[in-house]
């Protein structure tokens, strides 16, 4: 599989070896085909989760390592 940057492949799909994951392009399936394109919203929501996780994880490091 090749891949860009700006890009979501869900979890659980299954990407063949020649695929090409282009820019923008949200791919899903066994096997995996292109579904649509990344929306403002989906980039809103990736950007969202890792702020999210970011968070879990110093709130972590500050609880359970000092």
């Amino acid at each position: 599989m090749r891949g860009e940057n700006d890009a979501i492949v869900a979890a659980g799909a299954v990407v063949m070896e020649r695929a090409r994951v282009g820019n923008g392009e949200v791919w899903a399936g066994v096997p995996a085909r292109l579904r649509g394109r990344m929306l403002p919203r989906h980039r809103e929501m990736i950007r969202r989760g890792a702020e999210s996780y970011a968070a879990l994880a110093q709130r972590y490091m500050e609880t359970e390592l000092s």
